[in-house]
C-alpha cells in the first residue's frame, strides 16, 4: 500500500516525459511515407506513454469541446488531422472576379479499430452519417462516429 502510495506520488510529480527514440524513428518513418497510414501512426504513438498522453491532453482540451472525452490515441489522430484539413480549408482565400471567397467545409470520420472488418460500403456510410450529423451541428464542424452510430469524438 505504501510502494503503491509512494509511486502514485512520484509519478504525478512528473511533468515532463521523454520520447523514446526508437518511437520517434519509427514515427519518421511512417509519416514520410508517400501514403502515410493513420492507424499505422496512432498505432506507433500509442507506445509512447508521454506523446499519447500529449496528444489525449490536447485533443480533451476545451481548445476542441468535444462533446464526449477521445481515450484513444487512434481516434485522437484522425480527429486532430481532419480538424487540421478543416483549419487549412479555412484559411484559404480564392480570388474571383476582384472578390474574395472563403471557405468552410465540414468532415464525417469513421473510427473503427484496425483488427475489425467492415465492408467498404459499411465504412462510406459511417463517414457519411458522421458528415451528417457534423452539418447537423453547424457550419465547419467535424464529426466522427463508430460502428454502433455513437459519437467517438
Amino acid at each position: 500500500m505504501k510502494d503503491t502510495q509512494a509511486i502514485n506520488s512520484i509519478a504525478g510529480k512528473i511533468e515532463n516525459l521523454p520520447t523514446l527514440p526508437g518511437i520517434a524513428i519509427k514515427l519518421l518513418q511512417a509519416v514520410q511515407k508517400n501514403e502515410p497510414n493513420i492507424s499505422e501512426i496512432g498505432e506507433i504513438l500509442s507506445k509512447d506513454i508521454a506523446l499519447t498522453a500529449k496528444i489525449l491532453k490536447l485533443v480533451n482540451s476545451s481548445f476542441y469541446s468535444l462533446s464526449s472525452r477521445i481515450t484513444t490515441v487512434d481516434h485522437a489522430i484522425k480527429l486532430l488531422v481532419a480538424e487540421r484539413l478543416r483549419e487549412k480549408i479555412k484559411s484559404q482565400n480564392i480570388a474571383y472576379k476582384d472578390k474574395t471567397i472563403s471557405l468552410t467545409m465540414s468532415f464525417g470520420v469513421a473510427c473503427m479499430p484496425s483488427n475489425q472488418n467492415l465492408s467498404s460500403d459499411s465504412l462510406i456510410k459511417m463517414a457519411d452519417d458522421a458528415l451528417y450529423k457534423a452539418k447537423a451541428q453547424g457550419r465547419n464542424r467535424c464529426c466522427m462516429l463508430d460502428r454502433g452510430g455513437n459519437e467517438c469524438s
